[in-house]
């Protein structure tokens, strides 16, 4: 493995890692393909089946995020440049809640799920290792 791709490798781990902090996911299975990962786990006290590809092809990027089981899940997908994203109340609330801590920031997707109170979002970066913060949460901890 040459010096690029051991720190493409290690930047999908800690993307993954990432991820799976957010949502409570303590154990991840991973399926290598040749341009992206896919992991899945079971997140929030084992309940709530979490499902995430991370792709590499052109820089690392979270391209697919799923909560809930799969055919009635809360999915959130990047296609053909756009992000674009299928509800479910069941997981809408978990969606929002993991997006926030990831530093996800497009609005159009954002206003489709349930606000979060000042109060839910300062719960929610307390209870995130700071290793894992996003780059906004850092830039404004100074």
């Amino acid at each position: 493995m040459d010096l690029e791709s051991k720190a493409v490798s290690g930047t999908v781990e800690h993307e993954a890692a990432r991820v799976a902090v957010t949502f409570g996911v303590g154990e991840w299975k991973t399926t290598e393909y040749p341009t992206a990962h896919r992991h899945f786990g079971w997140g929030s006290g084992a309940r709530l089946p979490i499902d995430w590809i991370i792709n590499f092809e052109e820089g690392v990027r979270l391209t697919v995020l799923s909560v809930g089981s799969f055919e009635r899940c809360c999915q959130l997908a990047f296609y053909w440049g756009e992000w674009d994203i299928r509800l479910n109340p069941k997981y809408d609330t978990a969606m929002a809640r993991g997006l926030y801590c990831l530093g996800f920031e497009d609005e159009a997707i954002l206003s489709q799920l349930p606000p979060l109170s000042a109060h839910e979002k300062l719960e929610l970066r307390l209870g995130m290792p700071r290793e894992f913060w996003p780059q906004k949460w850092l830039d404004e901890a100074g």
